[in-house]
């Protein structure tokens, strides 16, 4: 998610800058642009938990990926099964899910990839909320879009069905 770029010193420390989580304090770092965010959600409970974040100034596909795999080892550490990953539709994520194993090619889609530790499979899941979102700016913007079998799906179907 995007945050604001702010630099803060508290005396002993400053905030703001990339961080990895390697405790490298350095204010030759980056200004931190984005949160890379990781939430638990309980599928048979009723808890969500942030396990963490990184203050980043983007991360590419394999910096992700190592990202995702090393929070899978340390989480299977504390007993919890995890059996899916959901995030949105940037392409980095989709890059990151190909990094992790995951083919989106309609001939060969393969949406899962092995867990690092027990080699069970791990579902990737876009967010449908942020699917439907990134559809409907893309028809707002262009107008238009067509369907799988060529039909036309205009924006003004939108305006008349508000």
């Amino acid at each position: 998610m995007s945050i604001r770029r702010q630099i803060e010193f508290d005396g002993k420390r400053f905030y703001g800058y990339v961080d990895l989580g390697t405790q490298i304090g350095s204010d030759q770092l980056p200004e931190a642009t984005e949160a890379y965010v990781f939430l638990l959600n309980c599928f048979n409970g009723k808890w969500k938990l942030p396990i963490g974040y990184f203050l980043i100034a983007g991360l590419d596909a394999s910096e992700r990926a190592s990202i995702v795999k090393k929070a899978l080892e340390l989480i299977h550490d504390t007993g919890i099964d995890v059996v899916s990953l959901t995030f949105d539709g940037p392409s980095t994520n989709t890059a990151m899910a190909r990094e992790l194993g995951c083919t989106f090619e309609a001939e060969a889609i393969k949406s899962h990839f092995p867990h690092p530790v027990t080699q069970k499979d791990i579902v990737v899941i876009y967010d449908t909320s942020h699917m439907l979102k990134l559809v409907r700016n893309c028809l707002a913007s262009k107008d238009s879009i067509f369907d799988g079998q060529n039909r036309m799906v205009g924006w003004d179907f939108i305006i008349k069905l508000h």
